[in-house]
C-alpha cells in the first residue's frame, strides 16, 4: 500500500489573524524510510539526527544550496504536493459563509451560483480595508472570528455592532448587510456549536484531495503526534 508522509505549518488555531503567520500550509510525500534515510545522508552527512528541521538548517547560510538541492531530489524522483492557504482570505470566506449566506438561502437565492462567494470575498479582501478602513475591517473580521469562537450573546452582539458603526451600506452592502441588520439565519448560523474558523481541515482536505490523484491505488496517511494533527487522526 502506498505511504503519504504529511505534515502542517502555520497553525494558529481559530486566529486567522496572526500578523506572523498569514499563511497555512501542509505537504504531503510519497517515500519510503530508506529513501528518506538516503537522502538525509547523501545531502546531509554529517547531520546526525533522525529527522531534519528546515527552520534550525536554513539559519546556516552553507545549508541553504543542499536544502535546494535536496529539496530538487524530492520533487524529482518523489510524489509531491503542498497546499497553501491565505488566512485572511479563508477568513473572509468563512464569514460570507455564516454572516451573509443564510440570509440569501432563507430567500431562495443561491449565494454560491458561479462562484459569486468567491468574488465577493476577493472584493472585500481587496476593498474592504480602503472602503471600511483598514482597522475598522480588522475590527469586524477580528469579532466574527470571536464570536464564531465563543458564541455568546455578548460576542454577536458586539459583531453586530462592529459592522452598524461601519460604513457597510457604502461598502458592499450586499455581504455585510445580513449582520448588519442581524439576520436570525445568520446569528444561528455563528451559534452553531460544530461551526469554526479553524483552518486546519480545510487545509488538510484539500491536500489529501490532491494526493489522491497522485496515488495508485490503496494508500494510507502518516502525521506526527501534534495535537492539530491529532484531531483529525
Amino acid at each position: 500500500m502506498e505511504r503519504f508522509s504529511i505534515d502542517e505549518s502555520g497553525y494558529t488555531g481559530f486566529d486567522l489573524l496572526n500578523r506572523d503567520q498569514r499563511f497555512q500550509g501542509a505537504t504531503a510525500i510519497s517515500i519510503s524510510d530508506e529513501d528518506a534515510t538516503r537522502l538525509i545522508a547523501e545531502h546531509f552527512p554529517r547531520l546526525q539526527a533522525a529527522e531534519l528541521k528546515y527552520s534550525g538548517l536554513a539559519r546556516r547560510p552553507n545549508n541553504r544550496e543542499r536544502l535546494i538541492n535536496l529539496q530538487k531530489d524530492a520533487l524529482a524522483k518523489h510524489k509531491c504536493v503542498t497546499y497553501i492557504c491565505d488566512k485572511r482570505f479563508l477568513l473572509i470566506l468563512m464569514f460570507l459563509d455564516y454572516a451573509t449566506e443564510p440570509w440569501y438561502h432563507e430567500r431562495g437565492i443561491n449565494f454560491y451560483e458561479d462562484g459569486q462567494n468567491y468574488s465577493m470575498a476577493s472584493l472585500l479582501f481587496y476593498i474592504g480595508p480602503t472602503m471600511l478602513g483598514e482597522k475598522t475591517f480588522d475590527a469586524i473580521l477580528a469579532a466574527f472570528q470571536r464570536a464564531i469562537k465563543e458564541k455568546t450573546p455578548e460576542a454577536l452582539s458586539e459583531l453586530v455592532l462592529r459592522v452598524r458603526r461601519s460604513n457597510w451600506e457604502a461598502a458592499l452592502p450586499e455581504a455585510l448587510g445580513p449582520i448588519a441588520l442581524a439576520s436570525p439565519e445568520c446569528m444561528s448560523a455563528i451559534a452553531t456549536p460544530e461551526v469554526s474558523t479553524d483552518a486546519a481541515i480545510v487545509v488538510l482536505q484539500s491536500l489529501i484531495s490532491r494526493l489522491e490523484i497522485m496515488a495508485d491505488g490503496p494508500y494510507r496517511v502518516e502525521h506526527d503526534r501534534s495535537k492539530n494533527l491529532l484531531q483529525y487522526n
